[in-house]
C-alpha cells in the first residue's frame, strides 16, 4: 500500500509539473524569471491565465509544490510565479530544500521572494532530541510503565521486528505527506481522552443506531486512520494476532514525529485494545477547541495531566492545519452581532477572512495552526499566541492564566530551549493514561473492529 502510495504521489507531482510550466510559459503580462533555463528571458502570463492562477494556491508538502485548488484563497502573486518557475528548473536532488519554507518569513506567499532559493538556515535545537530527550523521560516512562503492566521491547520475542515495522510505514507516508504527523498525534490523543488509551477511536460504525468514537463531532477531521490499517496488515502477515492497534498508535506517532524532525522518546508496549467505542462519550470527553483554560485544565487533570501538560502538549498546534469552520463564527459571528472576536489581531483576522470565507457550507477549507513556519515542528506556535495569533480559542485562553502563560513566554524567549524535551516527557505520560493489559481487552485481528 505505501509503496502504491509512493507510486501514485510521483505520478501526480510530474503530472502537475508539466502542466504548471506550460501553463506559465503563455503570453501576456511580463514576470521576470531568475533561474538559469530562463535567464535573459522574459516569463509571460495572460490575462486569463492570471485569472486562473488567484484560484490556485501553492505550498510546501513533500518534494515540493502541490497546487490545489483554493478558490478561497487570495490572489497568487507574481513572486510566486517566479518562485514555481525557479523550482521547476531544479535538479531533482535539489528540490526538497528548494521547497522548504524561510523559516524567518511568515507564511504569506505574498512575502516570499521567488527568485531566491529559500533554504532556511538549520534549527540546531532540534539535533539529537532522542539522546537528551531518553534522560529527561528515563523515569517516568519506568515508574509508569511499570506500575501498568508495560515494557520497553515488550515484542522482542513475540513479533521481534514489530516496531521496526511501523516506524518504516509511517515514515513512508509522513515523508511524502507531513501533515499526517499532526494528525496521528491528535488522534492519539482523543483516542487517550476516552476510556485510555485503547484505540478505541479507531473502531467504525456498525450501523446508524451504533455510532463510535470515530463519527463524534471532534473526530470527523481526524487523519491518518490508513497508515495505522496498513501497519496493521502488515503485522498480521508477520506475527498474528500479537501487535495491538493500541501500541500501534502510540509507536506510529513518535515515528511521525521524529520523522519532521520532532523530538523521540521512549514508548513501553504491551498496550491492549478496547471492545467499547462510543459516539457520546467522545463528544462529552475530548477538549473543545472553544473551551477557556479553567475547562482546558479540568479536561486535563481529569486525565492526570498537569496544567504543564496542557500548555505543552497544545504546542503540537506548531504543526498541522485548522478547519475553517471552527473559527468561522470567530470571524464573523463571535457575539452573535456579526463581528469578529476582539481578542484576536486585527491583522491575523484579516488574514484569516481571506482563507476562510462566511459560507456555512464549506466544511473542507482549512489554514496551518502556525503560520510562521507550519511544516516545522518548533516553538513558533507560541510566538503565534503571544501575538494574540492563536487559531483557537483554546489557543488564545492559554495567555489568561499565569501557569501556561509563563511557560508560553518563556519559550518564546529562549527559543524554545526546553520545549521538545518537555514534549516528549508530556507524550510520555498521555500514551499511558488508562491503558488495557495482560488478560483485559482484546488484541483486534483489524483495528476497526472489534473481534467476533
Amino acid at each position: 500500500l505505501a509503496e502504491r502510495f509512493e507510486k501514485q504521489e510521483k505520478e501526480k507531482k510530474i503530472s502537475y509539473f508539466k502542466e504548471r510550466k506550460s501553463f506559465f510559459n503563455g503570453e501576456g503580462s511580463n514576470i521576470n524569471s531568475n533561474n538559469s533555463n530562463n535567464e535573459g528571458k522574459m516569463i509571460v502570463v495572460t490575462p486569463e491565465q492570471a485569472a486562473l492562477a488567484k484560484k490556485v494556491c501553492f505550498k510546501c508538502q513533500g518534494m515540493g509544490h502541490i497546487a490545489r485548488d483554493c478558490g478561497n484563497k487570495v490572489t497568487v502573486s507574481k513572486k510566486e510565479h517566479r518562485m514555481l518557475l525557479a523550482y521547476l528548473d531544479q535538479e531533482e536532488k535539489e528540490k526538497e530544500s528548494t521547497c522548504l519554507l524561510n523559516t524567518e518569513e511568515e507564511f504569506d506567499f505574498e512575502e516570499f521572494e521567488g527568485q531566491e532559493k529559500i533554504t532556511p538556515e538549520p534549527e540546531h535545537h532540534h539535533i539529537d532530541h532522542k539522546l537528551s530527550s531518553i534522560f529527561l523521560v528515563f523515569a517516568t516512562i519506568f515508574a509508569m510503565a511499570n506500575a501498568q503492566g508495560l515494557k520497553l521491547d515488550y515484542y522482542k520475542t513475540s513479533c521481534p521486528e514489530a516496531e521496526e515495522i511501523v516506524e518504516r510505514i509511517t515514515k513512508q507516508y509522513v515523508s511524502h505527506v507531513p501533515n499526517f504527523a499532526a494528525g496521528l498525534i491528535r488522534m492519539n490523543f482523543h483516542d487517550c481522552a476516552v476510556r485510555g488509551c485503547d484505540a478505541s477511536v479507531l473502531i467504525n460504525p456498525t450501523s446508524s443506531n451504533n455510532k463510535t468514537e470515530k463519527t463524534a463531532i471532534p473526530n470527523t477531521t481526524l487523519r491518518g486512520f490508513e497508515i495505522i490499517d496498513a501497519i496493521k496488515s502488515a503485522l498480521e502477515k508477520k506475527c498474528p494476532g500479537v501487535v495491538s492497534c493500541a501500541d500501534i498508535l502510540a509507536l506510529a506517532s513518535r515515528d511521525a514525529i521524529t520523522t519532521i524532525n520532532g523530538p523521540w522518546w521512549e514508548v513501553p508496549t504491551g498496550r491492549r485494545d478496547g471492545k467499547v467505542s462510543l459516539e457520546s462519550e467522545a463528544n462529552a470527553l475530548i477538549p473543545s477547541p472553544f473551551s477557556d483554560v479553567t475547562t482546558l485544565k479540568q479536561n486535563f487533570a481529569a486525565l492526570g495531566l498537569s496544567a504543564k501538560d496542557l500548555v505543552v502538549l497544545s504546542g503540537a498546534h506548531t504543526i498541522g492545519v485548522g478547519h475553517c469552520f471552527i473559527i468561522r463564527s470567530r470571524l464573523y459571528n463571535f457575539t452573535g452581532k456579526g463581528d469578529t472576536d476582539p481578542t484576536l489581531s486585527p491583522h491575523y483576522a484579516d488574514w484569516l477572512k481571506t482563507r476562510c470565507l462566511p459560507i456555512a457550507s464549506d466544511s473542507t477549507s482549512f489554514v496551518f495552526m502556525d503560520r510562521i513556519t507550519p511544516k516545522v515542528f518548533d516553538e513558533k506556535y507560541y510566538t503565534m499566541v503571544t501575538q494574540n495569533r492563536g487559531l483557537f480559542v483554546s489557543d488564545a485562553t492559554l495567555m489568561t492564566d499565569q501557569e501556561t502563560k509563563s511557560y508560553i513566554e518563556t519559550q518564546v524567549k529562549t527559543k524554545g530551549s526546553t520545549f521538545a524535551d518537555d514534549f516528549a516527557v508530556s507524550m510520555t505520560k498521555m500514551i499511558n493514561i488508562g491503558v488495557l493489559t495482560g488478560s483485559q481487552g482484546e488484541i483486534r485481528k483489524t483495528c476497526g473492529a472489534v473481534n467476533q
